[in-house]
């Protein structure tokens, strides 16, 4: 034997534990084991067909090979990666680098779409956070903050003119990936001679600009405060009305006889109750 022949085939001891296996059966009990899959999901793989262990003659039992095990961990990586069951049937009858590189690559946009989901979830979630956490200093109190802009979508009398909402609210929104109550302002108009004069509920959504043609709500500088309000309470806008009038005039101020309530988050106890936003835009 050449030399190099000899070093070569030295290197045949590599696999020679592997290869010595490659005849050998293994029970359903070492394949749970070995992988920690559960029984469930071995018979999951049956049924759907990617694993088809041979099954020993006379008691039916289940015999798995290498190749199942390998099978397995393969089928095993995809899962990890985040593909579903029908997509690692079809992943595991792909036979050329090209195909799977192609799915990679589907599955990877998938996957940055959904982070970008996640994102504007997480953005919610921590605004919500944000305002339990801020509600000791801001329930009935008063300060001054800048509205965003907004664009009127629609317009609905009441909250509770549900027979107009797949027309003037569901069609207008995402509803896969938006909620309600995050579209809704109520606006109420105002004087501080009458009191209440009118209102309904904007169906509304950010805007960056505004554009001729569309209308916005008032955004900039507005005294802003936190409300709270039980179900059935009557007499919320009526007290925060007073509150705020009052508090406008020790700082002499001027409003511009509108105030736009948000909702935000209610907590379901036994006395449920209702948490908002107020804003009450002010003349420059």
């Amino acid at each position: 034997m050449k030399i190099n022949e000899r070093i070569e085939s030295s290197f045949d001891e590599v696999d020679r534990l592997d290869n010595e296996r490659l005849d050998n059966f293994y029970t359903a009990s070492q394949v749970y084991e070995s992988l920690g899959l559960s029984r469930e999901t071995i018979r999951y793989y049956e049924k759907l067909g990617l694993l088809s262990p041979l099954k020993q003659s006379g008691n039916n039992y289940r015999q798995f090979t290498v190749y199942d095990f390998q099978r397995l961990m393969i089928i095993d990586a995809f899962k990890k990666r985040g593909f579903t069951a029908s997509q690692i049937c079809s992943l595991m009858s792909l036979d050329t680098p090209e195909a799977l590189a192609a799915e990679l690559a589907g599955k990877a946009e998938e996957i940055r779409e959904h982070m970008i989901l996640l994102e504007k979830q997480l953005h919610q979630i921590e605004q919500d956070r944000c305002f339990i956490k801020e509600l000791p200093q801001t329930l009935h109190q008063f300060t001054i903050r800048s509205l965003p802009l907004y664009r009127v979508c629609s317009v609905l009398p009441a909250i509770t003119s549900f027979e107009e909402y797949a027309d003037k609210v569901l069609s207008r929104m995402d509803l896969d990936h938006e909620d309600i109550l995050n579209k809704l302002i109520r606006v109420v108009h105002f004087d501080h001679e009458s009191g209440y004069l009118n209102s309904q509920i904007c169906v509304v959504e950010l805007a960056e600009t505004a554009e001729e043609g569309q209308t916005y709500l008032h955004s900039g500088r507005c005294i802003y405060s936190a409300v709270a309000s039980e179900i059935g309470e009557m007499n919320t806008m009526g007290r925060m009305f007073e509150l705020t009038s009052s508090w406008i005039d020790g700082q002499q101020l001027s409003d511009q006889g509108v105030v736009y309530i948000r909702p935000r988050c209610v907590l379901a106890g036994k006395l449920p109750a209702f948490y908002y936003e107020s804003w009450v835009p002010l003349n420059d």
